[in-house]
């Protein structure tokens, strides 16, 4: 964007023109109902928004929000599920001896395959097995010499071998 139409610095219009994106401005035709909402043209407001000043502070502004609202709704699921886990425990352990024994094995199929105790092959991922093998230089060096089908070279400070055949 042209220097002469950046904001340089921003001030509280700007901090609630940025609010009001997150809270109302989804979806199409947010353009229009922020200039009509803050009483200015849309040309205006492009302008603004498309600051490099606007954007870095917006771009901040939604990431802190977005995950605001993740944390808030992971805890509700996990809050959710977890009631829904505890009626179901008391349920089993007040009617568990009249249930029919198909339905207790459901909840411990269900319950087996959504822990990960399941049946295989519901999408996780396959097991990887990686080896490492730690060698010192002098097995590394004898290692590829051997595998070259070359004699086991010397390393630096090593002297050769001597030549005893048993003296005859």
């Amino acid at each position: 964007m042209a220097q002469s139409a950046q904001v340089q610095k921003l001030s509280p219009w700007h901090l609630r023109l940025a609010d009001w994106l997150i809270s109302d401005g989804q979806g199409p035709g947010w353009n229009k109902r922020a200039a009509q909402h803050f009483g200015v043209s849309q040309a205006w407001l492009s302008t603004i928004f498309h600051s490099d000043a606007f954007q870095e502070y917006f771009q901040a502004l939604n990431a802190r929000t977005s995950q605001s609202i993740a944390v808030t709704v992971k805890d509700k699921m996990l809050g959710v599920a977890s009631l829904a886990m505890d009626h179901l425990a008391e349920r089993v352990e007040n009617e568990g001896g009249v249930m029919p024994v198909g339905s207790l094995l459901e909840v411990v199929d269900v319950l087996a395959k959504r822990t990960g105790h399941g049946e295989k092959g519901s999408g996780e991922p396959a097991q990887t097995n990686i080896q490492v093998n730690v060698v010192t230089r002098e097995q590394l060096a004898e290692a590829r010499a051997l595998m070259r089908g070359g004699k086991v070279p010397l390393l630096a400070g090593d002297s050769p071998p001597s030549d005893d055949t048993g003296g005859a």
